[in-house]
């Protein structure tokens, strides 16, 4: 009896475990099992219908041990099996113990039975009851994409091998079996098809993860991180890898928090850092969704090197500092030690107008010294040079000029100026020493130079001037104030002809960030930068020690002026020093005023304002430094020292005690996190050439549909009004078209008044002439060759309208006397009859008849305004010129929603066009076939 229950039990269990294998196999219809006529033919032998079929066949050991006792060993030993026959499996489908018991209790439960408890596994150790695993090359592939990229390398090739894992019980001992094992492969096993697999050729433990994970948060590169994987450890993955596992570090770090709670994370940890810093938001909420338009960051640092060193500020931005494509707008400002300082980071969304005003208007409420500026350097962006004149008119604009040599370089090299190989080998030196010419006069000997080179010279009145002379005076020649050296000396920019120094800070900030980082990161590292050089700039100003330099500090001012003065103040002075004490010094000395005196020689003129020592003279001017002419009026003066040290400028002086005050002072009303709203102008912008060029030629497409529907007559006619229409447009003449246009105008509606009012008799209608109604002064034009041509007269403004020609007894030319028609039809009679005709299209096209408006849609269909008919009949309406339109042409966009249907995007007409064509081929292939052609 327990022989006979044992035996049923093991037929119990075998026709579950077959019934759950099935299952697994049949889970869905599209499960990845081997079906030789799906896979790719591969050269071998030929099948029975001819055609080459996979001859790979690859049979694998089996596992030698059939039962585990929990999952952890199965797993175990699964794995190494896969490494020591170098196979590679992935898990296909799984069922739950909770799944199983609740699809045996719906059986019992269908069949009105209550399920035995017996029958219900209970051990919650085992996580699954029944896993299905498959080869890494099984399945067939699936086009997931656009077809964009339609060569690829995919992975499943229909490969048949499986192994399925069951969960079994007997008593109380629960233990897992292999219950079927299907070991035949379809593709080729081996060392080098096993470690091309992704997840085999990156095989890393958890202290390497680690290793890895830390490399990447200090910004090592991925290359770096692919060699340091290499040599540490076992693992030998390609760049794609390492691309793929930063990607997932990355996201496991990030979690499930976004970029903008994250972002906001990060500032409001940098407000509470910074005492006075700041950080500012301006929000677009114009759209459904929110969008920062403009981030600004300013640590306190920052605002105090501003209030230090504000009469020159350096401005540009630079692109590929994070994934989302914000451009880095920075502001800098040129200190006591002739280096760059950030005193602004902006990350903004584009450099319209509106954007770059709001990160100026945020700059200057938080740095009270901002009136102080007196210079601003930028590229020659025109947005930010017409920002910059409206928010800080009291600055002085100038280009950089470096960038300025660059653009006149590059127009010079362009085809589109004419010019051959020889000029532009001969001017692009010339552009260099244009923009850096040091006098008025050799501003003039370049320019000259270019006239000739361009023949300008030679050319008369009504010849036209070369296209880069134009460029130049246009573009360059009327603001020179901005970009050449000679008229740049009476502007405080420090010595800062470029933004070079701003320049070199974006490589530098480059190395920490780029376009794969998010902003979030790029802000961290912005924030983390600032600190470094805070840090380089405070151990600088408070360093204690002295400067000592015996060859060059013969001097005992000299030696003082180390002391208190950076290198780069220092090397200024001591030039301009060594040529005052020079002997053979001579400046004209000459009193103006009180306290003014004239220091001149034969190039140059400086005037002294002994009250205060500042000189007014380049280096005076644009360094704020004593200059030679201050020097030597001192020594004849028979002064204490050249050098006048109680009238040094603060700036300069990075150890003193006044410019130590002034920055640790940081006495801020505005600091802390703040959010604005973005807004945006109103103005209508001007139309552009290339907008006003998309409209007209829209319009033109229209206007020759209508036309290309007429006969060769009609067209005739019509084309000549065109004709004349464009002779006019060309000269200019647009008061002319405009009074043309309101007669003929007025002439219509008088028409079309009389013909609605006054109805005509059918005798009424064989006589009446459609010119008859004009007025006597309106001009008549001539016929040649049988045709009436359209014109418009130079002295009435008037569309010319030719009427019948009349015999000599003032009757109608094609009447008889008793009133009927020759008998005699020749050839004036033929062209009276045409001149008639033509008369009657000139009413019908200064008086057109309502004509029903239909849209066709891609489908040919037409759609009239009421509704759609499949079969309806296209309706045209008769030529009007474009100048007599009152109302515009219906689109197939207004004509679908008069009609009611949704209108079609661009996507959709592609999309029905594609198909239609698709669909006119499968008929033309089936006729062909159905009906091949002869031979011939």
């Amino acid at each position: 009896m327990e022989g006979l229950k044992r035996q049923k039990r093991r037929l119990a269990h075998e026709s579950e475990e077959s019934a759950y294998s099935s299952e697994g196999d049949e889970e869905s219809d599209d499960s990845p099992v081997y079906d030789p006529s799906r896979q790719p033919r591969a050269r071998g032998e030929a099948g029975g219908d001819g055609e080459r079929e996979p001859t790979t066949r690859v049979t694998v050991p089996s596992l030698l041990d059939k039962t585990f006792d929990t999952w952890d060993a199965f797993e175990a030993y699964f794995k190494s099996y896969s490494k020591q026959t170098l196979q590679t499996y992935y898990k296909r489908s799984s069922t739950t113990l909770g799944a199983r018991n609740k699809k045996i209790q719906a059986n019992y439960a269908k069949a009105g039975q209550v399920t035995p408890q017996s029958e219900l596994l209970l051990e919650q150790s085992f996580p699954h009851y029944f896993v299905c695993y498959l080869c890494t090359h099984s399945g067939i592939p699936k086009d997931r994409g656009a077809n964009k990229r339609p060569r690829r390398n995919v992975r499943p090739i229909g490969c048949g091998v499986k192994l399925h894992v069951l969960l079994r019980r007997e008593g109380a001992r629960y233990y897992l079996v292999i219950s079927k094992h299907e070991r035949e492969h379809n593709h080729r096993v081996g060392k080098q098809e096993f470690d091309q697999i992704p997840k085999n050729r990156m095989c890393l433990d958890s202290d390497e993860l680690a290793e890895v994970d830390l490399l990447r948060k200090v910004g090592v590169s991925r290359k770096k991180i692919l060699k340091f994987i290499w040599d540490n450890t076992e693992a030998e993955p390609c760049m794609i890898d390492v691309h793929n596992l930063l990607a997932k570090l990355k996201l496991s770090e990030n979690g499930d928090s976004s970029l903008s709670d994250r972002l906001s994370e990060t500032l409001d940890r940098f407000c509470e850092d910074e005492p006075y810093g700041v950080a500012h938001v301006d929000i677009d909420r114009s759209g459904d969704k929110h969008i920062a338009r403009c981030i600004i960051i300013q640590t306190s640092h920052m605002r105090s090197l501003f209030s230090c060193f504000p009469e020159v500020l350096l401005v540009d931005a630079t692109h590929g500092t994070n994934a989302e494509h914000y451009k880095l707008f920075s502001f800098m400002v040129h200190d006591s030690f002739g280096h760059g300082q950030h005193v602004q980071h902006a990350l903004l969304t584009d450099e319209r107008t509106e954007t770059l005003r709001h990160a100026i208007k945020q700059f200057k409420p938080c740095n009270p010294a901002w009136p102080q500026i007196r210079c601003v350097i930028v590229e020659k962006d025109f947005t930010e040079i017409g920002v910059f004149k409206s928010e800080l008119p009291e600055a002085r604009i100038l280009l950089c000029q470096f960038h300025a040599v660059k653009y006149l370089q590059d127009r010079v090299s362009r085809t589109e100026y004419g010019l051959n190989a020889v000029q532009r080998d001969r001017l692009k030196p010339v552009m260099s020493l244009i923009v850096k010419a040091k006098s008025q006069q050799e501003y003039d000997e370049c320019y000259t130079f270019v006239r000739k080179e361009l023949g300008v010279d030679g050319l008369s009145e009504d010849d036209d001037l070369p296209p880069f002379w134009v460029y130049f005076l246009e573009n360059w020649h009327k603001c020179r104030e901005m970009w050449c050296s000679y008229l740049r000396d009476n502007a405080v920019h420090l010595g800062n002809s470029t933004n070079n120094r701003l320049e070199s800070s974006w490589q530098k900030i480059k190395t920490l960030v780029d376009r794969n980082v998010d902003i979030d990161e790029t802000v961290t590292t912005l924030i983390w930068w600032a600190k470094v050089k805070q840090k380089d700039f405070t151990t600088a100003m408070t360093r204690v020690g002295q400067v000592f330099d015996p060859v060059h500090h013969t001097s005992a001012e000299l030696r003082r002026i180390a002391q208190m003065f950076s290198k780069y103040a220092f090397d200024i002075v001591k030039q301009q020093y060594d040529v005052a004490v020079s002997p053979n010094l001579f400046y004209a000395v000459r009193q103006e005023g009180t306290n003014i005196y004239s220091v001149a020689s034969a190039a140059t003129t400086c005037r002294v304002d002994v009250s205060l020592w500042i000189s007014h003279c380049m280096i005076g001017t644009t360094q704020k430094l004593p200059c030679r002419h201050l020097m030597y009026l001192r020594k004849q003066m028979r002064c204490q020292t050249l050098v006048p040290f109680g009238f040094l400028n603060d700036r300069w002086q990075y150890n003193s005690a006044a410019m130590l005050e002034r920055f640790i002072q940081r006495d801020f009303d505005v600091s802390g996190y703040s959010e604005g709203i973005y807004e945006r102008q109103t103005r209508k912008r001007p139309i552009s050439q290339t907008e006003k060029y998309r409209v007209a030629l829209t319009e033109s497409k229209r206007i020759a549909e209508v036309i290309s529907r007429y006969s060769p007559p009609q067209f005739q006619t019509i084309q000549h009004v065109v004709e004349r229409f464009a002779d006019l447009l060309s000269e200019g003449k647009l008061d002319d078209l405009e009074r043309a246009i309101t007669r003929i105008s007025a002439y219509t509606e008088i028409n079309a008044t009389n013909g609605e009012d006054k109805p005509q008799s059918p005798a009424e209608e064989e006589t009446q002439n459609p010119t008859d109604q004009l007025e006597d002064d309106v001009p008549v034009v001539q016929t040649t060759g049988g045709y009436a041509h359209y014109e418009l007269d130079d002295d009435s403004n008037t569309l010319d309208i030719p009427p019948k020609k009349r015999n000599e007894n003032g009757e109608n030319g094609n009447d008889n006397e008793n009133g009927e028609g020759d008998v005699d039809r020749g050839e004036t009679q033929v062209a009276l009859e045409e001149e008639e005709s033509r008369a009657e299209d000139t009413n019908q096209i200064l008086n057109p008849q309502p004509a029903d408006i239909t849209v066709i849609d891609d489908d040919s269909c037409s759609l009239a305004l009421g509704g759609c008919e499949e079969d309806a009949e296209v309706t045209t309406s008769p030529f009007i010129p474009i100048f007599l339109r009152r109302k515009p042409v219906w689109s197939v966009a207004s004509g679908l929603k008069r009609a009611g249907r949704q209108p079609y995007s661009v996507k959709q007409r592609k999309f029905k066009r594609r198909k239609n064509i698709e669909r006119i081929k499968s008929i033309v292939e089936e006729r062909r076939l159905v009906d091949p052609p002869p031979l011939s």
